[in-house]
């Protein structure tokens, strides 16, 4: 174990010590009773939710049969307004385990996942060197990664992320004997996806790791794919059950209070209906969400900016041309780009959101501080 690895253990150990703190609890509010709740559920746990002053939130009855026990016309709904089950499923065991103490435990270990996951897929491009350990620091110790302090299936999709990329980075750089890392890839994938489908969109990342080497290409994308389409089983399966649709997410069921209705939009001459607001392109003009200070399209590069600081967005943009231009690390460019181009090009569009639900962010992590590692080795070389 080298110097750098004992390294990103010890931090990755203080920094979910640290979370074990600073975990605010299970249930403050909808954005995290949609996890916690669900996981209780499904361990057969009870459960009654009460305002500050003892007065009960909702009032429900099982009865074992849909939709009535999915909808309450008087409440929110038995478990959430809308329904997700994703992380739910992840947060399940470890209540199961430890009770409620366990939702504190899986926030620090997903909290000290992000740096071990950081310092795994640097450990593939860089080697067991500082670039390593600064895309570790740069994910974990974000100011803005560490102002989530309640369960997020967004930091829990960050951590599972990091360690895709780390499986991913590991296929470009050298063909695989077997087909385990690209089997491990896809549980990583589909298991994300299941979190946060939303991460379908870094698909080209995902086919690019398992294709890129011509080796046994074929065998890789199949398994990889295959293997993917396992885990997120559950999510599909849920969905069906729920809402007689696979793919149909929970903001799409009209009986939910967390319905969204449709609104027409256009690309050029596609025409189509979503169940949100796009802004321009897919809008006649630039708009912004009435209590948002500018359009999404700015705030994301605007928080992003305002959370690594001028300098190392700038850092990250030399990484990324450094990158790109090298041979060998070209590869690994290129899945920067699978990965944060779509992530990025996902979140500028929207608007209307009742609240600016900016954690998203945090699924561009990974192409970020891959950027900014490889752009603080280049500056380094450039001074030493």
């Amino acid at each position: 174990m080298s110097r750098s690895d004992r390294a990103a253990l010890i931090g990755a150990v203080l920094v979910a010590a640290i979370a074990l703190c600073r975990f605010e609890g299970p249930a403050q509010g909808y954005w995290d009773t949609y996890i916690t709740a669900p996981a209780m559920h499904l361990t057969g746990e009870g459960i009654d939710f009460v305002l500050r002053d003892g007065s009960p939130l909702v009032e429900y009855e099982l009865q074992g049969r849909l939709p009535h026990d999915l909808v309450d016309e008087d409440s929110f709904g038995i478990i959430t307004k809308d329904q997700r089950i994703g992380a739910g499923i992840v947060a399940a065991p470890p209540f199961l385990l430890f009770g409620k103490s366990g939702f504190r435990i899986l926030f620090a270990l997903a909290a000290g996942g992000i740096l071990l996951g950081g310092y795994l897929f640097g450990r593939e491009v860089f080697g067991p060197r500082w670039p390593a350990l600064a895309l570790a620091a740069a994910a974990a110790l974000n100011p803005y990664t560490l102002a989530v302090n309640r369960l997020n299936p967004n930091q829990l999709a960050l951590a599972g992320a990091l360690l895709l990329c780390a499986v991913l980075a590991r296929l470009l750089r050298s063909t695989p004997r077997g087909l385990g890392p690209a089997v491990l890839a896809g549980l990583l994938f589909g298991s994300i996806g299941n979190l946060r489908p939303e991460v379908v969109v870094a698909l080209p990342a995902f086919l690019w790791g398992l294709s890129a080497q011509p080796e046994g290409r074929r065998l890789r994308l199949v398994a990889g794919c295959g293997a993917a389409a396992l885990a997120v089983l559950p999510t599909l399966t849920w969905s069906t059950w729920a809402f007689g649709n696979p793919l149909l997410h929970s903001s799409q069921y009209a009986q939910f209070q967390g319905f969204r209705p449709t609104f027409p939009h256009a690309l050029g001459p596609l025409q189509f209906e979503f169940n949100g607001l796009l802004n321009w392109p897919f809008h006649d003009q630039v708009v912004r969400t009435p209590h948002f200070a500018l359009p999404v399209f700015l705030l994301v590069p605007a928080q992003i900016l305002l959370t690594w600081g001028t300098a190392a967005v700038a850092t990250a943009a030399v990484g990324a041309w450094q990158l790109l231009r090298t041979p060998r690390t070209r590869a690994h460019g290129i899945l920067m780009l699978g990965w944060g181009l779509p992530t990025f090009a996902l979140l500028l569009p929207h608007e209307n959101w009742d609240e600016l639900k900016m954690t998203y962010v945090l699924l561009t992590y990974p192409a970020l501080g891959l950027a900014f590692a490889a752009g603080l080795e280049r500056l380094v070389e450039c001074v030493s």
